[in-house]
């Protein structure tokens, strides 16, 4: 079996994905570039039925047409919008789709998020791709579309994408870097829905702190 380091690397993430609520047993699943025209891939329902709990050996070796080249069960149902990706953003070297819970609450009312983190800033607002069907051509052709247009982002950041009604898609230079936007991303995504508390709260009103605090501020879009 070959690429045994990043088949681990991938096992260990998808694990810390799921006990962080950072995707759910709705699914998921995580491809990360290993040669020229190659790729490793999560299998299918590794959420649903394995809790992304993986070994290496579940973990797909596939080339950028979709062959199989190494594994006897079945790459995820998104691998052709993984392998398009890769086949046509050679800095790459990773992509992540998820569900993350705050996120979703954007994706699903498809509301672009807004950058109100330090650590978010980067990234800019974080678009909604229109409603198409998960695991479809269509939807795989919109994702490859969106990267495609914004190729040149990957040479300095990571970026990421929501797919309405479904999840997130973010692509790094390292499989690491991947995570990470997903992960602020998260973390940005809740401190704009908690932002919401601070507006009109009696407890504040009480102290005397309630102009100390300006939920709109948090709206306020950057890069």
């Amino acid at each position: 079996m070959q690429y045994i380091e990043e088949r681990e690397q991938m096992c260990k993430l998808v694990k810390i994905m799921f006990d962080r609520f950072v995707t759910n047993a709705v699914g998921g699943n995580v491809s990360m570039r290993v040669g020229e025209n190659l790729a490793l891939i999560t299998p299918a329902l590794m959420a649903e039925e394995k809790f992304c709990s993986l070994s290496p050996e579940d973990i797909m070796l596939v080339d950028f047409d979709m062959n199989i080249l190494e594994g006897n069960g079945k790459p995820s149902r998104e691998m052709d919008m993984h392998c398009g990706i890769l086949k046509n953003m050679p800095e790459a070297a990773a992509c992540i789709h998820a569900h993350p819970k705050n996120i979703l609450v954007f994706a699903c009312l498809e509301v672009p998020l807004p950058s109100v983190t330090e650590a978010t800033r980067k990234y800019g607002v974080v678009d909604v791709l229109p409603y198409q069907k998960a695991c479809t051509p269509d939807l795989a052709g919109k994702v490859i579309e969106y990267f495609n247009a914004k190729k040149e982002k990957i040479k300095h950041s990571g970026m990421a994408v929501m797919l309405a009604r479904h999840g997130i898609v973010a692509i790094g230079r390292s499989l690491y870097e991947a995570y990470n936007v997903i992960e602020r991303l998260e973390s940005n995504a809740y401190i704009v829905l908690a932002g919401k508390l601070l507006d009109d709260n009696p407890v504040l009103k009480a102290s005397n702190l309630q102009d100390r605090f300006k939920p709109a501020v948090f709206m306020e879009t950057q890069g």
